[in-house]
């Protein structure tokens, strides 16, 4: 029987979902059904109610274990439609307009709920919801013996986690853009800012002051105001490194500054953050007024840039003479731990093989169960050994139905 972590707790992130599901290890031999589901969020709660309802019927009745047994239907139904009606309502109240959907997978053994009611069903079932912040244009489902992380791998593909921070010689913030939504995080004043430095210098500007009269205090004015300025950077890059090792989801930052100040910035942005995170960084010279800044001008770009990153990868694979394409080759490389990117479209079907422990086969060996889908075992396969989903662009209109592209090629 397949271990699961923690009945009944709900992941609340993408990152989360997919980790939860992979510290499971389904066995293709059990009894235990998976139903994964991606359901956009819909206009209203009623249109949303009814998709819902007809996506989970017509996904139990493709499964012959759950659809035989009407009362298992009817209790499945009966728990898992509240359960996203739920969630849909909770989230659609925390973050508006900005999610896109939700995605559930759904466990449970028919055997032991075709007694049971739909209120007793949490003790023999277990339910993951997450949302999605990437398009969900259509209703997807899957149900087998693995759960099916294609709407996972999306939602991670078309992810946006990026962080933005405007220095200015006053005052300073750092905002964390995620897909269309944008938080401020952090603020800091400059107290040796132009202003202070000014009043200083005017305070300290007499005609009885010989040494400002001389020069010399001047430039201790100006010493201070520099050595006030790195400070002031030291604090802010400090604490932007803090935010980026905690953050394992981020996926970039940018950072403007005065040109005055680029000489410092620069150094620190380096010394600190590039020398201490493997969080990319943009830096751009540029006064950015962070009132009048246009956040969701900035997350359309770096969804475009992620977009753009995909195509070059596409690109790149096709014109490797390694590009694996024969089926057999890709599945041992990827059993293998040896791909850096797998090119599959979400929803084929590949009839394959399965081991006890989960390893995966294009042909049969002993051991190993058969199933009429292999596509759900890989992409579990590929999320544990870090390898890259996405579409299938490079095996579009070709006979091809899955490719791979080893990682000594792709490094």
């Amino acid at each position: 029987m397949a271990q699961f972590p923690e009945p009944g707790k709900h992941p609340v992130s993408i990152d989360q979902i997919a980790d939860v599901l992979c510290r499971v290890t389904p066995t293709p031999a059990e009894s235990t059904i998976w139903m994964s589901l991606a359901l956009p969020f819909q206009r209203t709660e009623d249109l949303f109610v009814q998709h819902a309802k007809s996506t989970v019927q017509q996904t139990l009745r493709r499964q012959p274990e759950a659809e035989k047994n009407a009362n298992v239907a009817q209790t499945v139904l009966e728990y898992v439609l509240p359960e996203l009606v739920q969630w849909r309502e909770n989230q659609v109240a925390q973050v508006e307009e900005h999610a896109a959907g939700v995605i559930a997978y759904f466990a449970f053994d028919p055997a032991e709920i075709h007694h049971i009611s739909a209120s007793e069903i949490s003790e023999k079932t277990h339910l993951f919801l997450s949302s999605t912040y990437s398009p969900v244009h259509e209703v997807w489902s899957d149900i087998g013996h693995c759960y099916h992380l294609a709407p996972v791998f999306l939602a991670l593909q078309q992810r946006v986690r990026n962080y933005t921070l405007i220095i200015a010689e006053e005052e300073s913030f750092l905002y964390r853009l995620e897909n269309t939504r944008s938080e401020q995080l952090e603020n800091w004043e400059n107290k040796y800012g132009t202003e202070a430095h000014n009043r200083y210098r005017e305070q300290m500007t007499v005609t009885r002051d010989k040494s400002v009269t001389h020069g010399t205090g001047s430039e201790k004015i100006d010493r201070q105001q520099e050595s006030g300025n790195r400070l002031y950077l030291q604090t802010i890059f400090d604490r932007c490194l803090e935010v980026l090792q905690a953050d394992e989801l981020a996926t970039g930052m940018q950072i403007f500054y005065p040109v005055d100040m680029s000489d410092m910035v620069e150094t620190y942005a380096h010394d600190i953050l590039d020398a201490n995170s493997d969080v990319p960084l943009d830096l751009e010279a540029k006064v950015v007024s962070a009132e009048r800044y246009d956040f969701a001008a900035a997350v359309n770009e770096l969804e475009q840039q992620q977009r753009q990153a995909v195509t070059d990868i596409v690109a790149f694979a096709k014109n490797k003479k390694h590009f694996i394409t024969e089926k057999s080759a890709v599945v041992e490389a990827l059993r293998d731990h040896q791909l850096q990117y797998l090119f599959v479209f979400p929803e084929l079907s590949l009839p394959g093989y399965v081991s006890e422990d989960g390893l995966i086969f294009a042909e049969e060996v002993d051991g190993a169960t058969a199933t009429d889908n292999l596509v759900p075992w890989m992409l579990r396969t590929a999320y544990m050994a870090a390898t890259l989903v996405i579409s299938g662009e490079p095996v579009a209109d070709t006979d091809i139905e899955v490719a791979g592209l080893p990682r000594y090629v792709a490094e």
